[in-house]
């Protein structure tokens, strides 16, 4: 479980960087849309675990990485 959440970090670094290097704020809040989906759709035929918390801190992530970028191209 600790490398699955390692290698999850890892991966929203990567994404998150991407992000943030695109011109345009509304990758990360695409990436925020699809993290969102994913954790609620493990939260309804799952139940709450890691991978729908994971899924939901991601759109979060991805949401704020989108209004940071947002004011800094401004």
């Amino acid at each position: 479980m600790a490398g699955e959440i390692l290698f999850s970090i890892f991966i929203f670094a990567i994404m998150a960087w991407a992000a943030w290097k695109a011109s345009s704020p509304y990758a990360a809040y695409s990436l925020a849309a699809v993290a969102l989906v994913a954790g609620l759709l493990f939260a309804t035929t799952k139940g709450i675990d890691y991978r729908a918390l994971e899924g939901l801190t991601m759109a979060v992530g991805y949401f704020l990485v989108g209004l940071v970028r947002g004011r800094v191209s401004k």
